[in-house]
Formats: structure tokens, sequence, C-alpha cells
């Protein structure tokens, strides 16, 4: 089977995986009046550093919550709930493993309230929207040991410190500015005196750069559908199961009817593409 079938294939898991629902009437609309727009560059495979994703992430935040996602994800589902307040059944097409076969990364929902961070996300990376199962697990501020450090520089005119802390795994550098007193920043990071600008690990895989702070008037749905329930989960069984998933696509495939057994191609497409999926931002 050549490389186009095996994509044409993968697509079919797609639109197989459509499925047809209607929002909650008791769906969850959340206010924000600051913005902050961050560009986030991470590698996934350690032996084709050359293979730089992006992709713009977003911190929402109001006087007493914060929302991260990605822009992608926030723009799905605000259409998905103006579809459905014009009375359109709106069909999702869920995010699987296409093309590349690498599970998605940055599908996540991240909530901070005081010094609680609470995530949800989902073990197949399809996306909050697209699962009868979402996961959560809980972290604090507090796991943040930061180490302040001397250095400051200026970014876009702001003066900005250096910290340093050891998070999922890695050792992470931070420039945050204590001009803008917002104890937040992008992904889980959080706790420093002031709005985190830029933040990487030391190996510079993974790097969460500053583009646009704004005030805005945005509303937010959270949009979980009647048929779905939040399942607590360690974070890093978390992160575990989901390599479990990475690395056996073609058996799940299998069981699920959407890969023919003993198809050595499929097989190999989808070894190939675990092994290529081998860098993820937290270590587990």
């Amino acid at each position: 089977m050549k490389l186009k079938e095996i994509r044409y294939l993968l697509l079919l898991m797609v639109l197989m995986s459509v499925s047809n629902y209607t929002y909650s009437q008791n769906a969850k609309e959340l206010h924000f009046d600051k913005q902050v727009a961050y560009n986030y560059k991470y590698i996934i495979d350690t032996n084709n550093k050359d293979d730089i994703k992006e992709e713009v992430m977003v911190l929402l935040l109001n006087d007493s919550l914060s929302l991260f996602a990605s822009q992608k994800r926030l723009q799905t589902d605000s259409s998905a709930y103006d579809r459905h307040k014009k009375g359109v059944e709106w069909v999702l097409t869920t995010v699987v493993l296409v093309d590349n076969g690498v599970t998605a990364s940055t599908n996540y929902q991240i909530f901070k309230s005081g010094n609680e961070i609470r995530t949800l996300d989902a073990i197949n990376g399809k996306g909050v929207t697209g699962n009868k199962v979402i996961n959560q697990y809980d972290e604090s501020t507090e796991d943040f040991d930061w180490e302040i450090l001397p250095d400051t520089t200026r970014i876009a005119s702001y003066l900005c410190q250096k910290a340093k802390v050891d998070y999922g795994g890695r050792v992470w550098y931070a420039w945050f500015c204590p001009e803008i007193p917002l104890s937040d920043g992008p992904y889980t990071f959080s706790g420093l005196p002031g709005l985190i600008f830029q933040i990487h690990d030391e190996d510079n895989y993974f790097q969460f750069d500053l583009m646009q702070i704004q005030n805005v008037n945005r509303s937010v749905w959270v949009n979980i559908r009647p048929d779905q329930t939040i399942e607590k989960i360690d974070k890093k069984e978390f992160f575990r199961n989901r390599r479990k998933y990475q690395d056996n696509t073609y058996e799940l495939g299998v069981t699920h009817g959407v890969y023919p057994q003993g198809d050595e191609k499929i097989r190999e497409f989808s070894k190939k593409s675990a092994i290529k999926n081998n860098n993820w931002l937290e270590k587990y």
C-alpha cells in the first residue's frame, strides 16, 4: 500500500469519527477583558530538529480566572456555538491521526484561578469537543519552585527579569515583566511576580514568545456536550496513557474496524509515526 493510500485510509478514519450533537443548554459562557497572544514553536522529533512547528496560543484573563488554549481551538468552539444559536445542527469532525500520524498535543484547555490549575484534555488528542470522555488533572501554582535570577533585558520596550524552574522533567528559563502585575503566562506556567513574556526549555525544543497584549471584551463558550463526562486522572497517568495510545494506533484501528487486520504497510506507518513523535513538552 502506497503512502497516499495510507493517508486516504486515515482520512476515512476521520469521516467515520464524525458525530452530530447539540450543545447543552447549560453550556458555560466565560467573559474575559484581557488577551495575551503567544507564538508557540516546538519540535516533536529530536531526530529532525529543522522541522519546527508553530501555533498561535491565547491566554484570556479576567479578575478571577484565566484560560489558555490555542487560537484554533477557541475559534472552533465559537463557530460551533454560533451555529447552534442559529439553529444549525453542527457536524463535528474530530482531529485524529491524519497525514503524519502524530497525536495532536495542543487541544487542551487550561484554567487557572487563584493557586489552582486545571487542565481538560483527551488521551487521543482529539480535543475537548471531540470525545465522550474528557480527562481532568489538577495542579497548583505552588508546584512551580521559581528561582528568580538577576539578569534583565528589554522585550518590546518592557523591562523583563529572568527566572528558572524545573518542570515536567525539563529546565525552563522565563523572562517575566514586573511592570505588568499578572502572575500568569503560557501553558500552565504561572506564579511569578509579573506576566511571562517568553519561556523556553534549556534544549530550545519548546518556546513561547509574547506577540500581543490587548484589552478585549471576549466571550468564550466552554462546550461540553450533554453526553460527555469528565474523569479526573493523575497527570503522569494521563501522559502514560497518551503514549500508549500513540504507540498502538494500528492495533486500536484494527479493534475499531478502521484498519484491516494484518496490513503490514499501515502497521509500519503507525510505528514510524510513533517514533517520530518522541519529544513532548512534559516528559512522562
